[in-house]
């Protein structure tokens, strides 16, 4: 039970950092959010 709770919680971060990551990218200047995009395209997930 306490596995799946942190298993949950760290799914539930990840998803969180991805959102944030993704404000930041459509936030950012145009110059660098093609480099951003394509580095995270890049990233194994």
């Amino acid at each position: 039970m306490t596995f799946q709770i942190l298993t949950l919680t760290l799914v539930t971060a990840d998803l969180g950092l991805l959102l944030a990551l993704y404000c930041l990218i459509t936030a950012s200047s145009a110059n660098e959010a093609p480099f951003l995009r394509s580095s995270i395209a890049l990233h194994p997930v």
